[in-house]
């Protein structure tokens, strides 16, 4: 988790950068109110995007450490029994595949599992590209046995997520967008967004270094 934990902070880092400039702009004509407009707009956009490389990042990380234990399905959390078995099935199914495609991949699963094979979780099952909000992130980390303490609810990575999904697919243009928020907003936006992260990753870390992802011998 040292990667992610090192490049979030340099993203953050850039993040409040980026701040301290908006905030000393001036707006006294309308070329540069439009300006302004579309610099608020950028900077919820590099806030989205400090959340999904935070969250997909702070993923690979731990799944290469959870892979490279080289730990059976026998060994791993219950949470982690569940992950790996959904991702086994999502890999073959469409509503034309056929029944014994399925037999034949829960026969491969069986004798992975009777046999205890080594298991290997994949971040691409993950569902994170634009699409991350708190809800979403807390219920990623639960789903994997992720214990965490917030010390901020969250609840503007849902604006923060919304207004990017906004500008990514069209529905707003940069000025529509940015006109909805004053200096003040994007702070608290901003503040809320770092504590909620460093939170989750502090858990995360404690996961990986702990161990926390195989059953417990003691």
């Amino acid at each position: 988790m040292d990667e992610t934990i090192a490049d979030f902070r340099e993203r953050e880092d850039e993040i409040r950068f980026y701040y301290d400039t908006l905030s000393r702009l001036t707006d006294a004509n309308d070329e540069q109110k439009r300006l302004f407009k579309i610099m608020k707009a950028n900077f919820l956009l590099m806030l989205y995007n400090l959340i999904e490389s935070t969250i997909t990042n702070g993923f690979q990380e731990l799944y290469k450490a959870i892979n490279d234990e080289g730990a059976a399905y026998t060994q791993m959390i219950h949470e982690l029994q569940l992950l790996w078995a959904e991702y086994e099935v999502s890999e073959i199914y469409s509503p034309t595949t056929l029944r014994k495609t399925y037999v034949k991949r829960m026969q491969e699963v069986a004798d992975i599992v009777a046999n205890e094979r080594k298991i290997s979780m994949k971040v691409s099952k993950l569902d994170a590209e634009g699409n991350l909000d708190a809800r979403k992130i807390k219920n990623i980390c639960d789903h994997h046995g992720i214990r965490y303490t917030l010390s901020a609810s969250g609840d503007s990575l849902n604006t923060i997520k919304t207004k990017r999904n906004n500008l990514s697919h069209g529905d707003l243009s940069f000025s529509e967008c940015g006109r909805d928020f004053t200096i003040d907003d994007l702070r608290q936006m901003m503040n809320e967004t770092f504590s909620f992260l460093s939170d989750i990753l502090k858990g995360m870390k404690e996961y990986e270094v702990k161990k926390k992802y195989l059953i417990s011998r003691n």
